[in-house]
């Protein structure tokens, strides 16, 4: 495990906590173990349990030292986390498991801000000047300018998405065929036709052979099953209509 020198040392608060972030003589800045442990409520065991995963894992080990750090009780070897390693440790950590809800709280938001919220602490202020009226104006003019130009061209984007959406949703509707129940409504259809036109059982199969097929003809399809389902309506129709070519 590296031991590494103190080169500046802070307290930063982070969801109503304490935490000891130092920057060392690698220029890394570390966090505190105990003190983000202790942040997200875990006991001493818990506390105890980390150390022990961090220095096993061959990843995370990489990524610990020890510092002496000035504390309550003076000055003491503390183990440190690198903050580019702190997002995984805290990721191993399991918050589904844990029942007590304030706790598994406080553990998923550590794992999803500490880092960036205790990194910051590091960040040198930028020196900002502030903008004069003009340019402020023509800031403000540009931007309006652009987002102007952004809305049109999403807008003829979302048109171009109707239009092909249109286009698709035509094509399906094009090739889906009759359901089982308009199958039946148009077998129903065939039916009714053959009977109207004969009472003789011997007559009607040559009757149903022929109107079958004069609706696969009509309808260019293999089977009767197969015409569309945006044609249905003009298939009964012309089921209704049917004259065959003989009449037994």
């Amino acid at each position: 495990m590296n031991q590494l020198q103190l080169v500046e040392q802070k307290t930063v608060r982070f969801d109503g906590d304490e935490i000891v972030v130092v920057k060392a003589n690698n220029e890394k800045i570390y966090a505190a173990v105990k003190w983000v442990c202790q942040g997200m409520q875990l006991t001493e065991g818990q506390y105890q349990n980390q150390t022990r995963k961090l220095s096993d894992d061959p990843v995370l080990v990489q990524g610990i030292a020890k510092m002496q750090l000035p504390t309550n009780s003076g000055v003491q070897d503390v183990l440190c986390i690198d903050l580019e390693f702190m997002p995984l440790w805290l990721a191993k950590i399991n918050a589904g498991i844990i029942s007590d809800e304030v706790i598994r709280n406080k553990v998923v938001s550590y794992q999803l801000k500490a880092k960036d919220v205790l990194t910051k602490a590091f960040m040198p202020s930028e020196n900002v000047v502030p903008m004069s009226k003009d340019q402020a104006l023509v800031t403000v003019l540009r931007t309006t300018a652009d987002l102007v130009e952004d809305t049109q061209a999403i807008k003829e984007e979302q048109h171009e998405i109707r239009k092909l959406v249109t286009q698709i949703d035509q094509k399906v509707e094009e090739q889906i065929t009759l359901t089982s129940g308009e199958q039946r409504r148009l077998q129903k259809a065939v039916a009714s036709k053959v009977y109207e036109l004969c009472d003789d059982p011997a007559e009607r199969p040559s009757l149903f052979r022929e109107i079958y097929r004069e609706i696969k003809d009509r309808f260019a399809v293999a089977s009767y099953k197969d015409v569309k389902q945006r044609e249905l309506q003009s298939a009964i129709r012309y089921v209704e209509n049917w004259i065959p070519r003989r009449v037994s």
